[in-house]
């Protein structure tokens, strides 16, 4: 049960909303939290604003921009914002990308259990320290607004396997159907 009387420090307030301190001190002074109480030097934050900073969490993962955020918290009392919070979907779980890899790799497959490459890879490939010259051909794809994904083609089936089913993971985890690919050929070193 969560204490709604115990007032708390900046530090106990951005360690329970799971924000930093320059995100609670942002949000002040843009008007999406209410000033602290207490002086200047020692700042006191109530349950309000703990409720106010989750509901800012769980609303910015819907991709809200912070001005519909604040327009959408302002004049909020308790109850409202606790019916908020409560009625939000919770924040997606963050894996990181080995966890990320883990899931779209076969079962059981590390990187140690790779074949090393064949004499003829090696022998075939660039030395690490060449510069490539001429054109090189990119695949780009769009994942979802604002998120790509950029390849070079190799021809390896098991590598292609694998990039389709981490773009497939990819579109899955962001909520967005395929969209297609979009092809143009990008030059080695453009940026990308």
């Amino acid at each position: 049960m969560e204490d709604r009387s115990e007032p708390m420090g900046i530090s106990e307030l951005a360690e329970r909303a799971g924000v930093s301190l320059r995100t609670v001190r942002y949000y002040v002074s843009e008007g999406l939290l209410p000033p602290p109480g207490g002086s200047r030097a020692n700042p006191i934050y109530s349950y309000e604003h703990l409720l106010r900073l989750r509901a800012i969490r769980l609303l910015k993962v819907q991709y809200l921009p912070l001005t519909e955020v604040r327009n959408r918290l302002e004049g909020m009392s308790l109850a409202e914002l606790e019916q908020l919070v409560a009625s939000l979907p919770e924040e997606p779980k963050k894996d990181s990308a080995a966890d990320f890899l883990a899931s779209i790799m076969p079962q059981g497959l590390v990187v140690r259990d790779l074949p090393a490459p064949s004499r003829r890879d090696r022998e075939h490939s660039p030395p690490r320290d060449a510069k490539v010259s001429g054109h090189s051909v990119w695949h780009r794809v769009a994942l979802a607004p604002g998120v790509e994904l950029h390849y070079q083609p190799t021809g390896d089936r098991d590598r292609d396997r694998v990039i389709a089913r981490l773009i497939k993971k990819a579109m899955d985890l962001l909520g967005n159907p395929p969209v297609g690919t979009e092809r143009r050929p990008q030059e080695k070193g453009e940026n990308l």
